[in-house]
């Protein structure tokens, strides 16, 4: 399901951005053209890949998991599929007018708040099983209706019966094909580890992986929330031979993603053991080296989180493409060798050396391209602030013994005192401070 939220759109996500960036208060007619193009053409591609999936789930169920009892989930996805595909072209679309809201209140507010509410209703019903796939399909079913009101509201005339002009029909396939394969690639090395681990190693060790990778991903989402915000920028700067301005903001970005990541993924590396305990129980324990692993992984991700959307917003979508297929078969490879000897830490390990080898040598090649480094003195200041924060806060949290609750209370103050307080020492970046600065006096 994850993976599909990624692909089954087929790109028109970047498709709409990319393009409508283009026309965007600059020729109306061909905005609203290509957003219904997009809009369209994102519902039959969930339709299609749903009735596939719904076809094939006895074969997949049977053969591929090896458990029969997966069929009505699968088919329960499959349902699901084109509100899923809609919810993400028309969140992007939205996204034009730089009024994010919206269009995040419906994908990533809205969409799980209505799941988890949705399945302790069916579930407290006695529906089982079932109130899982229910809850899935009914959020998104609704998530998506809220999603094409925004769209409505964020697009001037983009909902009316006027003639769609399909010029760009083409160019923008063409665009946003080699754009989904290279996002979906490089996107599994987020989510694929888990199938990986689920087919050369044991249900209890997929199990395990499975639950520590949820406490990494939280920075994902504040990474995914920043691709969105500045895709439509990059798109518009780029089509106006704003170079030095992209240059500008992929740093900014680059290090409030990390402003905001690294206390996070501090916090869980400290406490790794404690909430694997807590959360899931001493059984658990064995996941705390991989997820000390995983963690450093995700530090990694974050850092290098928006180079994807700068491939792709300035036209290089075949080179991320090929960036993300070598990942893609490395990643493979070397799971299929490490996690029959080593388990959880071997798919450990290959996770966090992709997410490493991927960004470094994506941002190589947008120095080559745009002569874009990506990091310069200040990001170093906060991978040295992160290093340091680690060294002290790490044999603190290991002594303390207090509950769980005054633990974790102690151990956040300390990583934001001193992470924050190295940074202001070190001193900030002259527009950070700026910011900042906003921000206080907005308050």
């Amino acid at each position: 399901m994850r993976l599909f939220s990624i692909a089954g759109h087929l790109g028109l996500d970047s498709g709409i951005v990319k393009f409508g960036g283009r026309y965007w208060e600059k020729d109306p007619v061909k905005l609203r053209s290509v957003a219904l193009i997009s809009l369209g053409g994102a519902f039959l591609s969930g339709a299609i890949l749903g009735a596939l999936l719904f076809v094939s789930a006895p074969w997949l169920a049977d053969e591929f998991f090896k458990k029969p009892d997966l069929i009505p989930i699968l088919r329960g996805f499959a349902v699901t599929f084109p509100f899923v595909t809609t919810l993400r072209v028309a969140a992007a679309t939205s996204s034009l007018s730089r009024k994010l809201l919206c269009g995040a209140v419906s994908e990533d507010i809205a969409q799980p708040i209505l799941q988890i509410g949705l399945f302790l209703v069916f579930f407290n019903m006695g529906m089982g099983l079932n109130a899982a796939i229910l809850s899935i399909g009914i959020s998104y079913g609704i998530s998506a209706v809220i999603g094409l009101l925004c769209m409505a509201r964020s697009v001037p005339r983009v909902i009316t019966f006027d003639r769609i002009r399909m010029d760009d029909l083409v160019p923008i396939i063409r665009f946003s094909l080699p754009a989904i394969v290279g996002v979906t690639l490089g996107a599994f090395n987020l989510w694929g580890d888990r199938l990986l681990i689920g087919y050369f190693s044991t249900e209890t060790n997929t199990g395990i992986y499975q639950s520590i990778s949820v406490l990494t991903m939280f920075t994902t989402i504040i990474v995914s929330g920043f691709k969105i915000s500045i895709a439509p920028t990059v798109s518009r700067m780029y089509h106006d031979g704003e170079y030095d301005g992209i240059k500008t903001l992929a740093k900014s970005v680059t290090r409030w993603t990390l402003y905001i990541s690294i206390p996070i993924l501090i916090f869980v590396f400290i406490n790794a053991n404690l909430l694997i305990t807590s959360l899931f129980g001493f059984e658990y324990e064995s996941g705390t080296i991989p997820l000390l692993i995983l963690t450093v992984g995700q530090a990694f991700y974050v850092a290098f989180g928006v180079v994807d959307q700068i491939f792709l917003m300035t036209g290089k979508q075949i080179e991320w493409t090929r960036i993300s297929a070598f990942i893609f078969v490395s990643t493979i490879i070397l799971d299929s060798i490490l996690i029959p000897r080593a388990n959880l830490i071997g798919a450990s390990i290959v996770s966090s050396a992709m997410m490493l080898l991927l960004g470094s040598i994506a941002t190589i090649r947008l120095n080559h391209h745009l002569r874009l480094r990506l990091f310069d003195k200040y990001h170093a200041k906060i991978f040295i602030a992160s290093l340091i924060t680690v060294l002290i806060a790490y044999p603190i949290a290991a002594i303390l013994a207090f509950n769980l609750l005054i633990n974790l209370l102690i151990t956040t103050v300390i990583i934001y005192t001193v992470f924050g307080g190295l940074l202001l020492a070190s001193g900030l970046e002259a527009s950070d401070k700026e910011i900042i600065y906003r921000i206080i006096k907005k308050k």
